[in-house]
């Protein structure tokens, strides 16, 4: 495992705990201040959520120790709240939501071909692979079956270090870091099928769709008293929707 993945695991558990505060704070505040009434449910609603998520366990994923739906939503309400509550000039907030979802190709195959242990393993294999190619700060998470969502924090100055001309190309940079840790994956245990260390060798194979929503996106739903849902976000970076 590269070194950086235990650092990003615990940054991941560690952004459900230390934000839970002040992700609070501001809700706490468009309840009270915030005209749109639409807005002030929202952010009761979001309350409600975090009174459900007090435990770590709550929002982990038993199989792979990754936040579960309950820790995606706190960690998109957070990043949502702070992009769309701060002013354009605010140097800590995003510049952009980017929303990665992928699955395993033929996944519903693979208890049958390979047995429910070995494809919970698979699985297991595969959210490592996905959190061992984050940078610091970003976050995956597993979702339900073989589905994960990555959400990425998007600023204008990693542009500039990438050469990349949009975020849509940066965060496709980060689609074509998992596909390559597949890829080495992929070709690991190949040999090891090879040389007779395992018995079985199946191949990771993802789909995947990205998405990205820009601050002036965010704050424009808020100011229209229709703030962008995770629901909204996972219906726009679905790869099942490209299947046709």
């Amino acid at each position: 495992m590269p070194e950086n993945g235990g650092v990003v695991h615990d940054d991941m558990h560690r952004g459900l705990r230390a934000d839970m505060a002040p992700l609070v704070e501001t809700l706490v505040q468009l309840i009270q201040d915030a005209q749109s009434p639409e807005i002030r449910n929202w952010a009761a609603k979001m309350l409600a959520e975090l009174a459900l998520a007090k435990t770590e366990e709550s929002r982990t994923d038993a199989l792979t120790q990754l936040p579960n739906m309950l820790g995606l939503r706190i960690l998109f309400e957070r990043l949502i709240a702070e992009v769309a509550c701060s002013p354009n000039n605010r140097q800590s907030a995003p510049d952009a939501i980017g929303v990665i979802s992928m699955d395993l190709v033929g996944f519903g195959d693979y208890n049958l071909t390979i047995g429910w242990d070995a494809s919970s393993a698979l699985l297991v294999d595969f959210a490592r692979i996905l959190e061992d190619s984050l940078r610091r700060g970003d976050f995956v998470s597993r979702i339900g079956g073989d589905e994960f969502i990555a959400l990425f924090d998007l600023r204008k100055e990693q542009l500039l270090a990438s050469q990349a001309a949009t975020f849509e190309e940066l965060l496709e940079s980060f689609l074509d870091r998992f596909r390559a840790a597949c890829a080495a994956y992929n070709e690991e245990m190949y040999q090891l099928f090879v040389k007779g260390v395992i018995e079985k060798y199946t191949p990771l194979s993802l789909h995947a769709r990205s998405v990205v929503i820009t601050r002036e996106d965010l704050q424009r739903r808020f100011r229209n008293g229709t703030p962008l849902t995770l629901a909204d976000v996972i219906r726009l970076a679905d790869p099942k929707h490209r299947r046709g």
